[in-house]
């Protein structure tokens, strides 16, 4: 009974420890400058991250964008846009996204998430500093 018992604490044991060394750390993600492949256009766009705001340029037509992010877990973000310059994406003020984010590697991962016409959307950023 003991040896059966002990079986299962053990069994348990490193289950736990294998499992938590599987948890992902998205925390590294949460500051930076980042780059992405934007799917509309297949135009490389990059963008700085600090804390709870995310700031993106497009240096060719002197566009801004800026967002507020919600970390919702440790690798879920609502990402709300705030204010641009881009009178096309103007209405687009105060609306957010949801990302999950699945970490690739040190320097990326992927991420998904859902437009406002239920497009679903994946891409890889990659962290560049």
């Amino acid at each position: 009974m003991k040896a059966v018992l002990f079986s299962i604490v053990l069994l348990l044991s490193f289950h736990l420890c294998f499992s938590q060394a599987n948890v992902p750390d998205c925390n590294i993600f949460r500051k930076g400058t980042f780059s992405y492949r934007d799917s509309i256009n297949n135009t490389i766009r990059t963008f700085v991250r600090k804390n709870k705001t995310q700031t993106e340029k497009d240096p060719v037509n002197k566009k801004v964008i800026k967002y507020k992010i919600k970390w919702l877990t440790e690798c879920e973000y609502k990402l709300t846009q705030t204010w641009t310059n881009d009178k096309t994406r103007k209405n687009l003020n105060n609306s957010y996204i949801i990302y999950k984010v699945v970490p690739l590697t040190e320097k990326s991962f992927s991420y998904s998430c859902t437009c406002a016409n239920n497009e679903i959307v994946t891409g890889v950023i990659v962290k560049m500093d």
